[in-house]
């Protein structure tokens, strides 16, 4: 099977690049893409149950991975997300007309 690759971007906290880049170079891996790739890789491979191939109860819920996520940005980062992001999120995306 050919493995399909998607483009992907997001961006971090400095404090988060550097800690990535440092643990990168630690792990010996010169391309910082490809060591988030191979933690990804492992973090999904646990979380599968070895005969079925399907997530183990034990692995956190794509919620509980966002909360994580998000308890690392500052909350002077979230005061600059519109509170009508939700609602209007094609808006500042590709500029559609706001949602009332």
């Amino acid at each position: 099977m050919i493995a399909r690759y998607s483009h992907f971007e997001f961006m971090l906290p400095d404090d988060l690049r550097d800690f990535l880049v440092s643990e990168a170079a630690k792990a010996g891996c010169a391309d910082l893409g490809d060591y988030v790739l191979s933690i990804l890789r492992d973090i999904h491979g646990r979380g599968k149950d070895e005969n079925q191939g399907v997530p183990s109860s034990s692995a956190p819920s794509a919620w509980e991975i966002a909360l994580r996520i998000g308890s690392t940005v500052p909350e002077s980062e979230w005061a600059k997300v519109p509170p009508d992001l939700a609602a209007n999120i094609d808006q500042y995306l590709y500029g559609a007309p706001r949602k009332e």
